[in-house]
């Protein structure tokens, strides 16, 4: 094998860049990629909800929080019992399962800074490590990576869209499309507008699946119904369209909308204090709140007009900013 630098290895993958695949892409990136990259966490920019009735969605990376492989002297029980799981239920026969299992009895862990059950894709992130470490091969498509991934993911929830550990794994920005296809998502506008959005800690850990359940029962009121079918669905679809062709003015229009349009609708999803911090911005035209994921807790995304508003209220609400937040698609 020809040894090579990373310095060099990064050149190599430039060069092959536009005349790779992105399965290609993915094999290049990972054969000369230092053993201990980290996964990031994930955001979901635009689409929460929305995505279940067929909807586009945005998802990024966000490596402010991410986990990596280390060595301890203890092995981590959940990490054997996750690869015992996989084996019997899950996709072992795509993955290297004795090295895996070895490893992990060995005192493989996983170490991560992403907080669990704030809709920050922490259990997704663990799935795109494994996924890295131990996969035979990769698929032909992002589109049957994200099926195995939520195969693995399975494991933490029950049922899983795949789409968390795919935004880890490949780390960079993805459009979902309402056709449920996953394809690389662009932006002219996103470091412009990175410095406006922010994360807002709620202090409370949540659980996804509790929340998607209220959300179906309150489809059966028809307000709330046609609120989502004709309203938040089409405001979702403006926001996205705006930041992929960089109508930022558009955009703002969009974010504006999607919050007071949550705000109105989505009160179960709202804890009582963020729901204190909605509120104002909407009043006082400073800051303008949405969900980021399922809500009930964990973070919200806000965005403002002038970030140096957030200065003033850093003091009282616990705000982190969301850039760098983004590596853009070829």
């Amino acid at each position: 094998m020809v040894e090579t630098s990373h310095k060099s290895a990064l050149f190599v993958v430039i060069i092959l860049f536009e005349a790779c695949t992105i399965t290609d892409l993915r094999i290049v990136f990972y054969l000369y990629a230092p053993m201990d990259r980290s996964f990031p966490a994930k955001i979901l920019l635009f689409g929460e909800y929305t995505i279940l009735f067929g909807a586009s969605a945005v998802a990024l990376p966000y490596d402010r929080f991410y986990g990596r492989w280390v060595h301890q002297s203890l092995p981590d029980q959940r990490l054997i019992d996750l690869s015992v799981w996989i084996k019997e239920k899950g996709p072992g026969h795509l993955l290297q399962m004795e090295e895996m299992q070895r490893e992990f009895k060995a005192g493989r862990v996983f170490e991560s800074t992403i907080p669990i059950g704030y809709g920050l894709g922490s259990s997704g992130a663990l799935v795109a490590a494994v996924w890295e470490q131990y996969r035979l091969k990769d698929p032909v498509s992002y589109d049957i990576l994200r099926t195995h991934l939520g195969e693995i993911e399975g494991f933490f929830h029950g049922n899983s869209s795949g789409l968390d550990p795919l935004i880890s794994y490949l780390n960079r920005p993805v459009l979902v499309t309402g056709e449920g296809k996953v394809i690389p998502f662009s932006s002219p506008i996103l470091h412009r507008v990175e410095h406006h959005f922010f994360l807002l800690n709620s202090h409370l850990h949540r659980k996804t699946a509790p929340l998607v359940q209220i959300f179906r029962q309150l489809l059966d009121n028809t307000t709330f119904h046609q609120a989502i079918r004709k309203s938040l669905v089409d405001l979702n679809e403006n926001a996205i369209s705006a930041l992929k062709h960089g109508s930022y003015e558009h955009l703002i229009a969009a974010v504006k909308s999607i919050s007071r349009t949550q705000f109105d609708h989505f009160k179960p999803m709202i804890t009582k204090e963020v729901s204190r911090f909605w509120k104002a911005g909407l009043e006082n035209k400073t800051h303008y709140t949405k969900l980021c994921g399922a809500g009930g807790g964990g973070y919200y995304l806000v965005f403002f007009e002038e970030p140096s508003e957030a200065n003033k209220v850093s003091d009282i609400w616990d705000l982190i900013p969301l850039s760098p937040f983004e590596k853009e698609a070829p």
